[in-house]
């Protein structure tokens, strides 16, 4: 279900972006710190914000989850070395002193 969900939402965004830039087709300017003014037409401004945003949110929800993947791996490693539990010494009951031996242990 929410797969479909994301799909619908997908072709929603890129329709939605397809009509805006059919519609805003006119020229702009585009003033960068340190670089001379450019004219660019809106649609072709649109496309490459798009872009950018798309590359963008993908390289930060790819470093997120490899970062959760670290944690919860980590978190694993401390739980089993938390849960492990050394087995007693076959002569451990001898080693102490006035130690009576149980019967499965003979």
């Amino acid at each position: 279900m929410m797969q479909r969900i994301r799909w619908a939402l997908l072709i929603l965004g890129i329709s939605v972006f397809v009509i805006l830039s059919v519609w805003n087709s006119g020229t702009v300017t585009v003033q960068f710190p340190f670089m001379e003014d450019r004219e660019l037409s809106l649609s072709n401004l649109l496309l490459i914000t798009s872009a950018g945003s798309f590359v963008f949110g993908s390289i930060m929800t790819g470093w997120m989850l490899r970062g959760a993947r670290k944690a919860k791996a980590a978190k694993e490693k401390a739980a089993k070395e938390t849960l492990r539990v050394e087995e007693p010494k076959a002569g451990a009951a001898k080693e102490i002193e006035g130690a009576e031996r149980s019967p499965l242990q003979s």
